[in-house]
């Protein structure tokens, strides 16, 4: 079995890196030190004000091939 050192002290969620918990915390905590300068969103990672950041050039490069709706991200895409 692979072992998972790592717990989140909030909701005791095991994880195999310190790096990942790291990162899990900081939902719990509230730490969104990436403010988008176009509005008020924050996040706690920088990838997620990236991808926010999406919304606010109105590019949407992925295109659902059945009816032709644009999305900003393959995940948005995949999920409709």
């Amino acid at each position: 079995m692979e072992e998972t050192p790592f717990q989140c002290e909030y909701c005791h969620r095991f994880f195999k890196h310190k790096r990942s918990r790291d990162r899990h915390v900081k939902l719990h905590t509230g730490d969104k030190r990436f403010q988008c300068s176009q509005c008020e969103s924050a996040f706690s990672r920088s990838d997620h004000l990236k991808i926010h950041m999406k919304t606010h050039d109105h590019m949407k490069p992925f295109q659902c091939s059945f009816c032709n709706r644009g999305y900003n991200t393959a995940a948005g895409m995949y999920f409709h």
